[in-house]
């Protein structure tokens, strides 16, 4: 039963975070944006992983798997 609803938290999170698109604090530092390129081609010029991890900020994926748990163990 806790398997179950720890995943199906992580599956409703994770929608949540492509649905709301909100970026981290340190989404430029980790985008590396090419000012110059803008509107004609992908600004981004850094690691893509790292670029798709730092769009997903809200809500937090640890903050709602730590509440699961706790309320599990309640």
């Amino acid at each position: 039963v806790y398997a179950f609803g720890l995943f199906a938290t992580d599956i409703f999170v994770n929608a949540g975070q492509v649905v709301t698109g909100n970026l981290s604090p340190y989404f430029l530092t980790v985008c590396k944006p090419n000012y110059t390129a803008l509107g004609q081609q992908e600004a981004c010029t850094g690691n893509e992983v790292d670029i798709l991890h730092a769009r997903k900020s809200f809500p937090s994926k640890e903050a709602a798997i730590s509440v699961y748990a706790a309320l599990y163990v309640a």
